[in-house]
């Protein structure tokens, strides 16, 4: 059908164009080509808008739609300054008939955030369980120890699990395969002072917080987004159900249901029947490790594993007991991680003879033996890149004892350098 049209093509095949747009920042950019081709959008703006949209989240539109529509009454709740007012889901649909242009801002922001837990969580979901296991555990919080507090926790906590009653059983374990999955990345966020990462209780909250924040925090490898989100949790849940928001009621569903909770090696079952490359081999001692294995593509990976006093003790010899032990910690607490440590080994320090490439795919033992071999001298060259004295090599090396117990003597010769006497 030709209308205002003056492109060569119809009314209806410019339309269906719009269909497979799949962002809203591709039809911004479409709709900026022509003039043409803004009228078509005129014509069918709810249409195409609500086309793109599918696009955007997939069959999961209304209940994306249900979430923006919560949240705005949320927001709108506490414009009003009324703590005390609760709000209710609102109705669910199987249709979506319109988009404002706000709600669909916020789709987009969902839906990023989804795509990006996605990329990780592929990368993640297997190496997680040969690493990891379920961390959660309810904490008591004895400032709110009462009668009311009591009661009102396990309302909360039974309004949780008639919500999740509504799922199948399969549904429910997916489900917590993607919680483990969150609380374990959740656990890598840096703080600085506290190499442990992030507490149980605040990675609980981190879960109530939501997977926007969450997304965030990780790539900028800090706590502030979720400390900025923090004003859009519901004030009615106190804190001792921080620990386990989604755990608690989930644990106490699967066991009414008599439901096996998987072990931690099979938990991504529930979400993955296939792993390719699951007896893929380590290309330095050709053991089967399958997934857990690390090359430059995901070396950011080890962060979340390997903590600092870990790190220091793939140090050669007697390093990880002297001074320069207490360098790397302070180091690694501050704004170096592992990942680059290794790039920078590559970059500069690997020998000639080392074989190793940056693409080999290595399992953790041979990542921490490639380390090892290096460490003293990236700490080394590290020194002397940022200006510092280096002094004259102690004829022993990393092996030198008196550099553990006197001071003196570890600050007047180096010691990262390998041993010209006693022990190789």
């Amino acid at each position: 059908m030709r209308s205002l049209n003056r492109l060569p093509l119809d009314d209806d095949l410019v339309d269906r164009v719009f269909t497979f747009l799949p962002t809203f920042d591709a039809l911004q950019a479409f709709l900026l080509t022509s003039k043409s081709i803004y009228q078509v959008y005129l014509r069918y703006p709810e249409s195409i808008v609500r086309n793109v949209a599918y696009n955007v989240a997939g069959p999961a539109l209304p209940q994306a739609m249900q979430l923006v529509e919560y949240r705005r009454k949320l927001e709108d709740a506490r414009n009003q300054d009324d703590e005390t007012k609760s709000v209710d889901l609102p109705e669910e649909s199987t249709t979506v008939k319109h988009i404002s242009t706000d709600a669909a801002h916020q789709l987009a922001r969902i839906a990023k955030a989804a795509t990006g837990l996605e990329d990780i969580f592929s990368r993640m979901i297997i190496l997680f369980s040969a690493h990891f296991g379920p961390r959660f555990a309810y904490l008591e919080d004895d400032e709110t120890d009462s009668d009311d507090s009591t009661e009102r926790n396990e309302d909360l906590l039974q309004q949780c699990i008639a919500f999740l009653d509504e799922m199948l059983d399969p549904e429910l374990l997916e489900i917590r395969a993607v919680m483990l999955f969150f609380s374990e990345l959740v656990s890598q966020i840096k703080v600085v002072g506290h190499p442990a990462g992030l507490g149980v209780a605040s990675r609980g909250f981190a879960l109530m917080v939501g997977p926007e924040a969450i997304l965030e925090s990780v790539l900028t490898r800090s706590t502030g987004p979720l400390q900025e989100a923090e004003t859009y949790t519901p004030e009615n849940v106190p804190a001792t159900l921080h620990p386990g928001f989604l755990e608690d009621p989930l644990t106490t569903l699967l066991q009414k249901r008599r439901i096996p909770i998987p072990p931690s090696n099979e938990t991504w079952r529930a979400l993955l029947h296939e792993i390719k490359g699951e007896n893929d081999q380590c290309e330095r001692c050709q053991s089967v490790c399958g997934m857990a294995l690390y090359n430059e593509h995901n070396w950011d990976l080890l962060q979340g594993i390997m903590r600092p006093h870990e790190v220091v003790g793939l140090f050669k010899g007697r390093l990880r007991l002297a001074q320069s032990a207490i360098d790397l910690v302070n180091r690694l607490n501050t704004n170096t991680t592992i990942d680059e440590i290794i790039s920078e080994i590559f970059d500069e320090i690997k020998s000639v003879e080392d074989t190793t490439e940056r693409t080999h795919w290595l399992c953790f033992s041979c990542v921490c033996e490639f380390v090892s071999g290096y460490l003293h001298y990236w700490l080394r060259e590290t020194r002397r890149k940022e200006g510092k004295v280096i002094h004259e090599d102690c004829w022993y090396g990393y092996n030198c004892r008196t550099q553990v117990h006197n001071r003196a003597h570890a600050d007047k010769l180096n010691h990262l350098c390998d041993p010209t006497r006693g022990d190789p």
